[in-house]
């Protein structure tokens, strides 16, 4: 998809965020209802209301990560300037994937939900490949020493919390 120009591109506000983020909600909502009334049956399996949860939480994040990715991408051809653009669309993307990864590790924490916290950890993983592999090889000094420091830093907190709460951790899982 070629970038739009800057005036008619609303980050997260276009027909295709409204069409994904209704989805998604569909997709939880979907997850929500089985969750709630499936007990009631003979023979409840769990799986269903995982793949509603898993489908609906990886759709948020391809979203916006192209979201991201676009946005950069209109705002590169609205002004002319490729290279810090596309510096400041890598950068958010490596910074959206370690929050979205702390989120999925303190909800996995607080409901006690091992594979939330597993997913979490991937996507760290995932995250600081990207950082490795691609930010510090393309991005300028600047942005390489922040990707840097925010993926550290949010890797330092998640280790401290779940060493700080691992016996409640464990012994809820």
């Amino acid at each position: 998809m070629g970038a739009l120009p800057c005036a008619e591109y609303v980050f997260l506000w276009n027909s295709a965020a409204a069409l994904t983020l209704l989805c998604i909600a569909a997709l939880a909502l979907c997850a929500w209802f089985y969750h709630r009334h499936a007990p009631l049956l003979p023979q409840y399996p769990h799986q269903p209301v995982r793949l509603f949860g898993v489908t609906a939480g990886l759709l948020a994040l391809i979203f916006v990560s192209i979201e991201i990715v676009h946005y950069g991408g209109a705002l590169a051809a609205a002004t002319g300037e490729f290279s810090y653009y596309h510096n400041m669309r890598m950068l958010f993307l490596s910074l959206f994937w370690a929050v979205y990864a702390v989120a999925l590790a303190v909800a996995g924490f607080i409901l006690r939900i091992p594979f939330l916290r597993y997913s979490a950890f991937s996507l760290f993983g995932l995250t600081i490949l990207k950082v490795f592999l691609l930010d510090l090889s393309a991005l300028e000094l600047v942005y390489r020493i922040v990707s840097l420091v925010a993926v550290g830093l949010i890797l330092l907190l998640v280790s401290y919390l779940y060493q700080r709460y691992r016996s409640r951790i464990d012994s809820g899982a």
